[in-house]
């Protein structure tokens, strides 16, 4: 999380925020699908990509006690911090969402027809 914030293994309490956190967020997102109206295809696949980056590091986390970060970018002599596909996924998609959700027309108001009996 975070750069590794709280993930140390002599932190037990670190480890149960996480995972709680990360259940209620599958949580939060798997409403959000049920609750989408239109087809909207840029939104479903951010979405997508947010769900299974949470669970592929909520499997790591539940299984190992820790999420295993495995790429190691650097660019001359700057260094990025060390990430893994899922924490990819989880940006790309949050990324999709965030322009989607900016770049969005404003929905508009219909209105309600007058019944005339």
């Amino acid at each position: 999380m975070a750069f590794g914030f709280m993930n140390r293994p002599d932190m037990n309490f670190g480890f149960w925020v996480l995972v709680s956190a990360t259940v209620l967020a599958i949580g939060l997102l798997l409403v959000w699908f049920c609750r989408m109206e239109d087809e909207n295809n840029w939104m479903t696949l951010g979405l997508s990509l947010i769900l299974g980056g949470a669970l592929g590091n909520l499997i790591d986390r539940v299984r190992l006690h820790e999420v295993i970060d495995f790429l190691d970018v650097y660019v001359g002599s700057y260094h990025w911090p060390a990430f893994n596909v899922a924490d990819a996924s989880i940006t790309v998609g949050a990324f999709m969402v965030g322009l989607n959700l900016f770049l969005k027309p404003p929905e508009k108001k219909s209105a309600s027809p007058v019944d005339n009996r």
